[in-house]
């Protein structure tokens, strides 16, 4: 598959064709939307930057001429190092190696939090904490220790 490259003023377009797929990727500081047509199904993504790091991904499947949109995937990552690297994507290998960067983190923080509903009951814990801690194999008992809410005394 070959690609073609375009820079514009707040951002980077690439284009790729071939017999099986067509593809657009746009990068831009907001986000990064990509459409890929395959046959008969067109793919939307669309990756938004959040707060403190916060990227969100969306990925929509659209069948014509008479299918609606239907989400197919999505992933959250809390990552500031992550979403600078979004922002320094210069070619498709990049942009692809991103995504799966993305999901990869985005199952492990899953996964934590998967643990902590186990195990929380009552307790009001830092997700985000947790979460750090719980990816740094830190024991389950000691990420839930830490990461308790304290109430602020008056």
């Amino acid at each position: 598959m070959k690609w073609n490259k375009a820079e514009f003023q707040d951002g980077l377009v690439l284009f790729s064709s071939d017999e099986i797929e067509t593809t657009t990727i746009v990068i831009s500081k907001r986000g990064i939307h990509s459409i890929s047509s395959k046959r008969d199904v067109i793919l939307m993504g669309y990756v938004e930057f959040g707060r403190k790091g916060e990227i969100r991904y969306y990925e929509f499947a659209f069948t014509p001429p008479h299918g609606k949109a239907m989400l197919t995937r999505s992933f959250l990552a809390k990552d500031p190092e992550l979403r600078e690297k979004a922002l320094r994507i210069g070619d498709a290998q990049e942009y692809h190696e991103f995504m799966l960067e993305l999901e990869r983190e985005s199952k492990e923080r899953e996964e934590c939090l998967r643990k902590l509903r186990s195990v929380r009951g009552n307790l009001d814990v830092d997700e985000d904490c947790f979460v750090e801690k719980c990816r740094r194999v830190e024991p389950i008992a000691d990420a839930l220790r830490e990461c308790i809410k304290q109430e602020v005394e008056e």
